[in-house]
């Protein structure tokens, strides 16, 4: 291989140098090889993604992909439905299957995922003013016996008001997670705290250079001797900053930003992190020397950034103007030794390149690259993501990328040695139950407010806290607080298909009101389908259609009962049953009833209501589940 041993810009590329302005470029020098050819691959074109559905394999500093259990795992957009959901590579078709595992129901949602041997932690968001695309937390364990990811009890988890762009996760040393991300041209961090599923409050970071343009990304990373660090650029003074944090500190402890990239146009909103063995950060960027009126060609556009033990950064050369290159990305192979980087050409997508060097003496060589995955027949090939963790070539590793001018994934698998195993996935046909939620309210403290994605109807209506009980341990209390207004707490939920929807929940009833407290309200967008009410004359009813029907059954306040609904979507019917948990016995059977609203499109969230105005007006409730079949 060529070696480019280049200045092209003046910023001493492969050692620690001072800021400089673009300069000329020094002609490239060839030097040995360094490594072997790039592994042999194999590339595959897949499934299409729903109309409307944006770029899925972006954002930059995200990671979609991992290895576990002995296959690897990818964030993918379902094929025939606008939702995100965890796939499986299925070694001997090399084709991706829908685990139908959920991840998130919103289409445009980015993600990015990290695998730390025993958790599945997915970082989730979508770059919106509004809270529709609030950020999200989820946490999925492995099921040996269905061979896929499930999504653990009170998950996920809410971290933020808004929509975020490009939010993105890591754990550190003590188990913390850390969140990064961009809200109004500013970089945020937040961090968990009792545990995975308790969060703090986002903070902004201190330093005026943290106020940035719109156009900017941040990203975290766990490196070295128990340290975590934000990356994030800044293109309004062209700088690509770095402060860290000791793990265990205060929380707003952090160094003083490092510059690790900075003169006129050479930052961009481009950041793709990895870290090697002994504990070097190294960053993929690209810059904007493209972007002056009449570029120069010999330009540095792509540049690895590497981040020394000692805290000096080198910047070594990947492309110049003329290459068009954007999006890199970097996988380390800590086994061979190797770095490698991959970009597209030309900047609006066509085939992604890739280059590799030693992770001794980094230095790439000069022209586009290797061909990975060609852009043929006006395929436009673009936003090649995979792992947060390193790599080993000899067992093989997968790249994913995404088809903009078809609108299709398409992925690639490099190296690999051993012939594939035949697929552990199940091959009766049949669609594995998908676990939408199941709150058990355990992970927050009394008198906390969960965190869970339960959202009261007006919060000047009620208060939703967490209170002790002697049988459920930590459970979810509504209470009202407005005089003549009804305190509404729901959970949204998106289904994956028509398939009936089972949904469950205990709930205890405080002493009578003048209205009903509702135990379980199986609601579509603007109506009701059917409900378990708490009557006011001390007797269970519920809808069937628009009429009330008065169960005659009593119900003993202070009593915890366990309510089942199986919702109908095809034939628009809700079965209702009720269950003493006491004695275990059925106090409450009646099926087929009619949809409250029948001109509801679908089932879309769980909720409970107590009467305001009424003294001790209360609902406790538990152990909330919605599923699927």
């Amino acid at each position: 291989m060529i070696i480019a041993v280049l200045a092209a810009v003046g910023l001493g590329f492969g050692r620690p140098a001072p800021d400089a302005t673009p300069g000329p470029s020094i002609p490239a020098v060839p030097t040995p090889p360094i490594a072997p050819s790039f592994p042999s691959f194999r590339i595959h074109v897949d499934q299409a993604v729903p109309a409307g559905t944006r770029d899925p394999a972006a954002h930059k500093a995200q990671s979609r992909l991992w290895f576990a259990h002995g296959a690897w795992w990818a964030v993918m957009t379902a094929p025939e439905r606008p939702a995100i959901t965890i796939h499986r590579l299925d070694p001997i078709s090399d084709t991706w299957i829908d685990t139908e595992t959920l991840v998130d129901e919103r289409t445009n949602a980015k993600a990015d995922a990290q695998w730390d041997g025993e958790h599945l932690v997915i970082a989730s968001a979508v770059d919106t003013s509004g809270a529709s695309g609030a950020a999200r937390i989820i946490r999925f364990a492995f099921d040996e016996g269905s061979a896929r990811f499930v999504m653990e009890s009170d998950f996920p988890v809410r971290i933020s008001d808004l929509g975020v762009e490009g939010i993105v996760v890591a754990r550190d040393s003590t188990g913390v997670l850390w969140v990064a991300y961009m809200k109004d041209a500013q970089v945020y961090v937040n961090h968990s705290t009792d545990n995975d599923a308790v969060w703090g409050h986002p903070v902004a970071l201190p330093w005026p250079d943290s106020f940035t343009t719109p156009d900017d990304i941040a990203s975290v990373v766990a490196f070295g001797e128990g340290r975590i660090g934000v990356l994030w650029t800044n293109q309004r003074i062209g700088s690509i900053l770095f402060t860290t944090r000791r793990d265990g500190d205060p929380e707003d402890t952090w160094t003083e930003p490092e510059v690790a990239l900075n003169g006129q146009d050479l930052a961009d909103d481009h950041l793709n992190a990895k870290v090697t063995a002994d504990g070097t950060l190294l960053v993929a960027v690209n810059t904007s020397l493209d972007e002056p009126e009449t570029p120069n060609p010999e330009s540095a556009l792509t540049v690895l950034l590497e981040r020394h033990l000692d805290g000096t950064w080198a910047r070594h050369l990947f492309g110049r103007v003329r290459d068009r290159h954007t999006r890199p990305m970097i996988l380390i192979d800590d086994r061979a030794g190797l770095v490698y980087m991959f970009a597209t050409s030309p900047t609006i997508g066509g085939t992604v390149y890739v280059k590799w060097s030693s992770l001794d003496a980094i230095e790439f060589p000069a022209g586009l690259g290797e061909p990975f995955m060609v852009g043929e027949g006006g395929a436009a090939i673009a936003d090649p993501t995979s792992t947060k963790n390193p790599v080993d070539a000899a067992e093989g590793f997968v790249v994913l990328a995404f088809d903009k001018a078809n609108g299709r994934y398409v992925h690639a698998t490099v190296g690999g040695t051993t012939a594939p195993a035949a697929s552990p996935w199940p091959s009766d046909g049949t669609i594995p139950s998908t676990v939408y939620f199941s709150d058990t309210f355990e992970p927050w403290a009394a008198g906390a407010t969960p965190g869970n994605g339960w959202e009261l109807r007006d919060p000047r209506e009620g208060t939703l806290t967490i209170a002790t009980d002697p049988t459920h341990g930590h459970v979810a209390v509504l209470g009202a607080v407005a005089e003549r207004v009804d305190a509404r707490v729901c959970k949204p939920f998106t289904t994956l298909d028509t398939r009936p929807v089972t949904i469950e929940i205990s709930a205890q009833a405080g002493p009578q009101g003048s209205s009903d407290v509702v135990g379980l309200s199986v609601r579509g967008i603007g109506g009701e389908l059917g409900s378990l009410r708490f009557g006011q004359g001390g007797d269970f009813s519920y809808y069937d259609g628009a009429v009330k029907v008065r169960s005659d059954v009593p119900y003993q306040p202070g009593a915890w009962y366990r309510i089942r609904a199986v919702v109908d979507q095809v034939g628009r019917s809700v079965t209702i049953q009720v269950v003493d948990e006491a004695s275990g016995r059925r106090v409450v059977s009646a099926a087929g009833l009619a949809w409250r609203s029948a001109d509801e499109p679908a089932a879309v969230s769980l909720c409970v209501q107590v009467p305001g105005g009424t003294a001790g007006s209360t609902l406790a409730f538990d152990d909330a589940l919605v599923r699927q079949p």
